[in-house]
């Protein structure tokens, strides 16, 4: 039987959905979709899905997909669908359609925690009370986790800078060989995510991925029968930054704190190599006055024309290969040497690649400002790289998302993947726009920085809410407006929702 024959036992009036799922509607253009998608999953194709808000496109992938019995990739751009997918209807679906699999998300390495830089981090004598603090509690909170998942350490604010010094991070898994065996939770992750009938990633992943495979250094993720992108709209912009890359002050002034540490800890004696940290602690500062104090955006043609830039980046580039020179010997003397060792080739080659880039298909620009710089090298087309990674890899795959088409053309997407052969299709919303929307655009509003902003927002609003008896979804820029907004709303809504 196939897999399209299948579908109206799940989806259909009567099917096992209408009898697990409380005011279950048939929606035509979600069967339809998932159809379609059963039929690509057997003829190992590509399909670029159209749907808009409201088809259940979820169901529509995973119902075949799970059917298929086969490994699948999902692939989201947001954490709010990771985790829909992970808690609600993975779940759901397996348990209706019978399947005994599992489902796993598996993050970036830099999202779990390294026992052995956490050690290493507790070691360092400059530590503040704060710092020793808040690596007490990563201690502690080391002792209980599975899997050293950040995200399950809710004591500690997700963008504390405090995680860059205890996470794994590649430079430093590669140049101690890390394993399972060592106490090191991301290769136990790795394996789970081998074993995952469905692999839950993001873009940025998946990219990252990509980007490996293209160069020849291995890959981070295992390959699939299936591959599914939701919210695919994003995809082409995120594959665009990681066939890329930039380099920042931020990274090479942490580079230099780094080597200090190192120098202290694991090579006392090599005074050379504190010499070296300040020599390219001090040409990372001259380039970036080269650059100019005022906050400026440079295209390589204006950056080649001041001469003074171009001398002081090669004399950086420079200072970083007598540094490379110096910690090469250095590197059997502990995991922090040899990890900054591979670490500075990278920031060198990535300088160089940046200063002699030749090809039409990148793209070179600087951003700068008094106190920081960033270079950045993009391709302008990531459609040969994807396309070869996806005729290497083999499989079907989807690409699904409200907003893949101009004008109901799906030229545009395909051509920045390298998609020409596949196939399209496109289904509209249920939802009756007509009657069921308005679009409301109050004017007289003040500047979003004024102080009264979110009141007088809310003021222009309250009509609304008042119609739809509070029935409403208020979205908000930053959570400082939100909290802000619930105190206004709290004094003044006594309507019961």
């Amino acid at each position: 039987m196939s897999l399209k024959s299948q579908i109206d036992a799940y989806l259909g009036a009567d099917g096992r959905i209408a009898q697990a799922v409380d005011g279950y509607q048939v929606r035509q253009a979600q069967v339809e979709m998932a159809e379609t998608v059963a039929d690509i999953i057997e003829q190992d194709g590509s399909l670029l899905a159209e749907a808009g808000t409201g088809t259940g496109k979820t169901f529509s992938y995973l119902i075949p997909a799970l059917l298929s019995g086969q490994k699948v990739i999902v692939s989201t751009a947001t954490k709010t669908l990771q985790d829909q997918l992970l808690t609600k209807d993975i779940p759901l679906l397996m348990d209706v359609c019978g399947i005994s699999g599992t489902a796993r998300v598996l993050k970036g390495r830099e999202n779990y925690l390294c026992p052995q830089r956490l050690e290493i981090a507790e070691t360092a004598e400059q530590n503040t009370k704060e710092v020793w603090k808040k690596l007490n509690l990563i201690h502690d909170w080391q002792l209980k986790t599975r899997n050293g998942d950040k995200s399950e350490l809710q004591a500690l604010d997700e963008n504390d800078p405090i995680w860059s010094k205890v996470c794994a991070r590649m430079e430093f898994c590669q140049a101690n060989e890390c394993s399972g065996d060592d106490g090191c939770f991301y290769p136990g992750v790795k394996q789970q995510a081998q074993d995952a009938q469905i692999l839950i990633v993001n873009h940025h992943l998946f990219c990252a991925d990509l980007a490996l495979r293209e160069q020849g250094f291995g890959e981070v993720l295992p390959e699939a029968d299936i591959y599914v992108f939701d919210e695919a709209h994003q995809l082409p912009d995120i594959a665009a930054q990681f066939l890329g890359f930039s380099v920042s002050r931020y990274q090479l002034d942490e580079l230099v704190r780094d080597v200090r540490i190192a120098y202290k800890k694991e090579a006392p004696e090599a005074s050379e190599l504190a010499d070296q940290a300040s020599a390219v602690e001090d040409k990372v500062r001259v380039f970036n006055e080269a650059l100019g104090k005022w906050e400026k955006r440079w295209t390589w043609e204006a950056f080649e024309a001041s001469k003074a830039s171009h001398k002081t980046l090669e004399l950086l580039r420079n200072q970083l290969t007598q540094l490379i020179e110096v910690l090469k010997p250095l590197t059997d003397k502990g995991k922090l040497l040899s990890a900054l060792y591979k670490r500075t080739q990278e920031f060198e080659k990535q300088i160089g690649s940046w200063l002699t880039a030749s090809s039409e298909n990148q793209i070179r620009w600087v951003e700068s400002s008094q106190a920081r710089f960033k270079l950045n090298l993009t391709p302008l087309s990531v459609a040969d790289p994807f396309s070869r990674q996806r005729d290497a890899l083999g499989g079907a795959w989807i690409f699904t998302s409200a907003t893949l088409s101009v004008n109901h053309s799906f030229d545009y997407f395909a051509h920045r993947l390298g998609l020409g052969d596949a196939e399209t299709r496109q289904w509209d919303s249920p939802f009756d726009y007509d009657k069921q929307a308005v679009i409301y655009h109050p004017i007289g509003l003040p500047d979003p920085k004024a102080p009264d902003y979110i009141k007088v927002c809310l003021r222009a609003a309250w009509p609304l809410l008042q119609e739809s008896q509070g029935c409403a979804f208020l979205l908000f820029t930053s959570h400082r407006a939100l909290q802000e907004a619930k105190v206004i709303l709290s004094e003044h809504w006594t309507v019961p929702c």
